[in-house]
C-alpha cells in the first residue's frame, strides 16, 4: 500500500535506438507511395516503430511549405509514431505543441554518430560474441548487444537477427538481419547465401527487391560507403 513517503514513479535515462526519418522533399503524395510500396514488401516493418522527423534535406521554401501536421498523421497510418522533430529550421517553438511531439534543440543522429566511431567497432570485436548454433526460425527475433552476432547454421523467413556490431550467418540468409543498430556504421553483414526479405547497417536498410540485380545467391557481404549508401558484394 502507497504511503505518503513512497515515491509514486522513477525516471531513468536509458539508451534507446530509436529510427530517423529524413523528409526529402515536401510531396505527401510521392511519399505516401514510397511507403505504400514498403508496406506492400514487408508489411510489419514499420509497425510501432518511434521515429525522429529530420527536415535537414528540406529547402527553406520546402520547409515553410510541408504540412506536418499531415506528415504525422501519414506516418501513423503506416505503423509509425512521431516523437520528435530536429532541424527544424523556420519552424517556430509553438510549433511543437501543435504537433503534441518534441522539438530537439540537438540533432538526436549527431549524437549517435560521435559515440560510436571505428575504435569502438574494434571494442566490439574484441568482446565475446553471441554465436547461435541452431537454425532461427521464424518469428524468432535475436539481438546481440555490445557484441557482433554469428549464426552457424540457416535463418528462416519472417526471423529477426540484430547487433550492435557485425553479423555473419554460415548458411542461407532469409528474414530481417540489422547490424550496427545502435549507430555504429563500420559494421558488415556476411552470409553464405543471401535471399534475406530486409538487410540493413546503422538504421539504412534496403528490401529484398531493392538489391542489385547482378548480385549472386553465394558468400556476401554488406556495408556502408562513406556516402552511407549500402554495398553489396560477393566474396
Amino acid at each position: 500500500m502507497a504511503t505518503a513517503h513512497t515515491p509514486a514513479f522513477k525516471l531513468k535515462a536509458h539508451a534507446t535506438i530509436l529510427s530517423t526519418f529524413y523528409l526529402l522533399n515536401d510531396d505527401i503524395n510521392q511519399l505516401q507511395a514510397q511507403l505504400h510500396t514498403s508496406m506492400q514488401q514487408a508489411p510489419n516493418f514499420f509497425k510501432q516503430t518511434p521515429v525522429v522527423i529530420d527536415l535537414s534535406h528540406l529547402h527553406p521554401k520546402e520547409d515553410q511549405a510541408t504540412d506536418l501536421q499531415t506528415l504525422c498523421t501519414v506516418l501513423r497510418q503506416y505503423g509509425m509514431i512521431p516523437i520528435a522533430i530536429q532541424n527544424a529550421g523556420t519552424y517556430s517553438e509553438t510549433l511543437k505543441d501543435e504537433l503534441e511531439i518534441a522539438l530537439l534543440s540537438q540533432p538526436l543522429s549527431s549524437s549517435k554518430v560521435t559515440t560510436h566511431t571505428p575504435s569502438s567497432s574494434t571494442k566490439i570485436a574484441e568482446s565475446n560474441n553471441q554465436i547461435i548454433t541452431q537454425t532461427v526460425r521464424s518469428g524468432q527475433s535475436i539481438y546481440a548487444r555490445h557484441k557482433d552476432l554469428i549464426v552457424l547454421a540457416a535463418v528462416s523467413h519472417g526471423a529477426e537477427l540484430l547487433a550492435d556490431g557485425h553479423i555473419h550467418v554460415y548458411g542461407t540468409l532469409r528474414g530481417r538481419a540489422l547490424a550496427g543498430v545502435s549507430g555504429d556504421k563500420q559494421a558488415r553483414i556476411f552470409c553464405h547465401c543471401l535471399e534475406a526479405q530486409l538487410v540493413a547497417i546503422a538504421g539504412i536498410y534496403q528490401l529484398n527487391e531493392q538489391f542489385p540485380s547482378t548480385l549472386k545467391p553465394t558468400c556476401t557481404q554488406i556495408y556502408l560507403t562513406q556516402q552511407e549508401y549500402l554495398t553489396f558484394s560477393n566474396l
